[in-house]
């Protein structure tokens, strides 16, 4: 038994990341987020010029995580009247869409969807200088503390800007007692950053 357990816990391989198809334009995806989602254009041009976003042959947005300029997994967006939302098949676990704004990284911020993260960065991008931020696609704790890990940002400066709701008030309550972390949430009345 003591042998058994101290056996290294075997990790499963890693998969392979599955990207969509990839369309020849990205119209649907330019009118959905900056009609629809109200994002500013050169915040959604940005993500177009990084690479990080394009549309798939569904018309679908395609948001993609990257480490040292490898796609490691993806956030899939619909842009019909029916919302949905996931996580690409073999995306790599703790990984988050993430955009850097200036060279070094003082600040992370913490989203629940990319499009909350891109709706931020259109209402504050004059002052994020300094700071990553990143979609956790969810409330997900260990992908917080593998990009604060990645990006050398101690805890004490990540800020959870998640949903004003009950499960985004207990995730920034839960980051806060176990690591130290922030608050910045929307304002009362308003669900998410998107509404702002």
């Amino acid at each position: 038994a003591a042998a058994a357990a101290a056996a290294p816990v075997e990790r499963p391989a890693l998969r392979q990341v599955v990207l969509p198809e990839r369309a020849d334009n990205a119209r649907r995806v330019f009118a959905y987020l900056i009609k629809t989602r109200k994002i500013a254009q050169a915040v959604v041009q940005h993500c177009f010029d990084d690479r990080i976003v394009y549309q798939d042959v569904k018309g679908n947005c395609v948001f993609l995580m990257v480490e040292n300029g490898n796609v490691v997994g993806g956030e899939l967006c619909g842009t019909t009247e029916t919302r949905f939302k996931g996580v690409l098949g073999g995306s790599k676990f703790g990984a988050g869409v993430s955009i850097q704004c200036g060279i070094k990284t003082a600040r992370m911020c913490l989203f629940e969807s990319v499009v909350d993260m891109l709706s931020y960065k259109t209402l504050y991008d004059d002052k994020l200088t300094g700071h990553l931020l990143v979609s956790m696609a969810g409330l997900k704790e260990q992908t917080a503390l593998t990009m604060a890990a990645a990006h050398n940002v101690p805890m004490s400066q990540v800020w959870c800007c998640v949903d004003r709701d009950e499960a985004g008030r207990e995730f920034a309550k839960m980051m806060a007692q176990r690591h130290g972390s922030k608050k910045h949430l929307p304002p009362e009345g308003v669900k998410d950053w998107n509404d702002v």
